[in-house]
């Protein structure tokens, strides 16, 4: 027979972040959940773009960051999920990294 599955929607946005010290943020993310449930469409996991503040101090771009600035990312997150049971609900989890000035990554929070 065929079997009934409960279907959920995550849709939403990462808007972006505040209160870090550090510049030139971006956000790596990933769904978790139990064994009953299946992704039907959409991404596990994924990163925003690096948020680059800018500031113009006689023609010379400088990168800056003050507490309280907020790193702009607008990262859409569209996921399809099917369950056979109640176990195990999806989560989030978020890690805030920051980039440097050769490129390199750095966990920030």
């Amino acid at each position: 027979g065929i079997q009934v599955m409960a279907e959920v929607h995550l849709i939403g946005e990462l808007e972006g972040a505040s209160g870090f010290s550090c510049p030139n943020l971006f956000c790596r993310w990933k769904l978790a959940h139990g064994s009953a449930w299946k992704v039907l469409e959409g991404r596990r996991e994924g990163q925003t773009q690096v948020d680059h503040p800018q500031a113009n101090t006689n023609d010379v771009i400088l990168l800056v960051k003050k507490d309280g600035d907020f790193a702009k990312w607008s990262h859409p997150i569209d996921v399809h999920l099917a369950t056979r049971g109640l176990q195990g609900w999806p989560k989030l989890y978020f890690q805030v990294w920051r980039e440097d000035f050769f490129g390199r990554s750095d966990l920030c929070g």
